[in-house]
């Protein structure tokens, strides 16, 4: 569906069809305000001119998402009034409002927005495997038909391409994506990501270490939950906090040794980065799981034994060859089930 407007603002009408024709959207023009009742509930957005806000306020037009009011000139009380009535989603006022128009545009051509699921995978500490349980818990993600997006959140490790045997794969990495700012449409971002097994993977290179840029975190946490059924964030242990601000849930990952319970104590007791609901994942048998709960004083979802064949798999970059009923399959089988992330229409 297309976007409608309805104004008789020549100036109006030549703002929206540039930012439209910018990002190849085509408006629907409606010329009065009872052909704008009738439209209404049609359009994949209904943009309103403030030359006409009040006359379709009076119309009392049924709700609905999606609503805009556009301008040319900061908007009076009357304008704000008539917003407020049509339950606009916001005002936007030319040209300041050029770049959030154009994104907007953008998603509503992507069709409806998804709302995904997004879990940070942490570890106790170092060298616990959370890098392999994050790209395991992905790949079972994908092959149960979900799509899926793995995320490199740890910018001085290797690369989560290297794990997965995706480094010489064509695609965008951390370093291309720094200069995004607001949004980005999300089947441009996929198309723009190397691709393993199913996984969308936005990985670090092998270049100089460089910090995480706050606003292109956000661009892309915000695509990922509106492009992605499952996004999984793989934490290295002082990844950028804005990741937390998204995450749906935490799974951590904890070894079957006291100095990991140590590691995992002190873990519980920074809640800021533990978004809640908190899954434990054990890396050791479900013995081992059992003491660890005792000790933790939290349930564990999935036990891990370390197979050695995936250990080595994974050091050779082969990870996607895992077993389909090893452990490391089993336990990413165990903690999906119990994330019950929901499939969205494309």
């Amino acid at each position: 569906m297309r976007p409608i407007l309805v104004t008789d603002h020549p100036e109006l009408l030549d703002n929206c069809l540039r930012i439209a024709a910018a990002v190849g959207v085509e408006i629907e023009l409606v010329p009065d305000v009872g052909a704008a009742r009738a439209r209404w509930g049609g359009g994949s957005l209904v943009l309103v001119g403030a030359d006409v806000a009040q006359r379709v306020a009076l119309a009392t037009p049924a709700r609905r998402s999606g609503v805009i009011v556009v301008a040319v000139d900061e908007p009076n009380a009357a304008i704000w009034q008539a917003a407020v009535s049509l339950g606009a989603e916001h005002v936007a006022v030319f040209p300041a409002a050029d770049s959030w128009l154009a994104s907007r545009f953008a998603d509503a051509q992507q069709g409806p927005i998804r709302s995904g699921l997004v879990v940070g995978v942490r570890g106790a500490h170092g060298g616990v495997g959370t890098s392999t349980i994050a790209a395991g818990l992905s790949l079972v993600a994908a092959r149960n038909g979900y799509r899926t997006l793995l995320i490199d959140g740890d910018c001085a490790a290797g690369g989560l391409d290297v794990l997965l045997g995706a480094e010489n794969e064509p695609g965008m990495r951390w370093p291309e994506i720094m200069s995004a700012r607001g949004r980005i449409a999300p089947s441009d971002f996929e198309s723009a990501l190397p691709h393993l097994n199913g996984v969308s993977v936005l990985s670090w290179d092998r270049g100089p270490l460089m910090p995480f840029v706050t606003d292109a975190v956000e661009a892309v946490m915000s695509t990922a939950i509106r492009g992605f059924d499952v996004t999984i964030v793989d934490l290295g242990r002082d990844s950028e906090t804005s990741f937390e601000s998204h995450l749906s849930a935490t799974v951590l990952v904890v070894a079957a040794s006291v100095l990991s319970v140590a590691a995992a104590h002190r873990v519980l007791k920074s809640p800021t980065r533990l978004i809640e609901p908190l899954h434990l994942v054990v890396r050791g048998s479900a013995a081992d799981a059992d003491l660890v709960a005792e000790s933790l004083g939290r349930p564990v979802t999935a036990s891990c034994p370390d197979e050695g064949d995936v250990r080595r798999a994974a050091g050779e970059g082969e990870l996607p060859a895992m077993r389909r009923r090893g452990s490391l399959t089993s336990a990413c089988t165990t903690l999906m089930a119990t994330l019950q992330p929901q499939p969205q229409a494309a």
